[in-house]
Parts: structure tokens; sequence; C-alpha cells
């Protein structure tokens, strides 16, 4: 059980690796075509034993290239959740989706947040 712990805590970004995700999200989401709108880091949320780190997400395109984000974002080397989608009618005759991705970060002894962002319990 400690193996498997530890290949999942691998597969959670490091301090250092969390610009990269939004590097990461932005090339999976131009990959599958889609035109992104909005891409914004969110208020960091304090939990007991990890810290959550939501990313707003707002694109457009078609049907199938919002199916081939979702695909992407699953085969991403490290954890990231998809959350609270939205579809609607774009006004070009295409489709937008507002989407929460979230990833974590596994709390090492007494870690605080980041200064530059509040955290909530």
């Amino acid at each position: 059980m400690e193996g498997q712990f530890a290949e999942l805590l691998k597969m959670l970004p490091s301090k250092n690796e969390m610009p990269g995700l939004l590097d990461d999200l932005t090339f999976v989401a131009t990959d599958s075509g889609l035109k992104i709108d909005s891409l914004d880091w969110r208020e960091v949320i304090q939990r007991d034993f990890y810290i959550e780190f939501p990313i707003s997400m707002s694109v457009t395109g078609e049907y199938h290239e919002l199916g081939q984000l979702v695909s992407g974002v699953a085969r991403l080397p490290r954890i990231v959740s998809l959350h609270d989608f939205v579809i609607k009618k774009s006004d070009n005759g295409g489709l937008g989706m507002e989407i929460m991705a979230k990833t974590y970060r596994f709390k090492e002894g007494g870690e605080l947040p980041d200064k530059t962002k509040k955290g909530k319990k």
C-alpha cells in the first residue's frame, strides 16, 4: 500500500510544476482545435491533507473538439480533475464551454499556502 501511495504522490504536481500546468492545459486545448477565451487560477483551497488548485477555463469550438480536450486532460501525466462544466451554443454557431479544472498537492508538514493566494478551509 505504501508503494501505491508513493506512486500516486508522484502524479501530483510539485510547487515547481504548477506554472507548467497552465502551459499543459493551453497546449491540450489548442491542440484539440479550441479557442481559449480565458484560463485563470482561482483561489487556493486548503484541505486537511492536501491543497486544491482550481483553474477556471472558458473555451469555444466544436463538439468533438470539446471531447478531445477532456480526453487530453485525462492523458496528462499529473492528476487534473474536471468539474462543473457548462456547455452553451456560442454566437458563431459553435459551442462554448466553461469548466473548472483542479489539481492537488499533498501538504508536507506544516505547509502554508503561497502568500500570493488566500486559502480557505
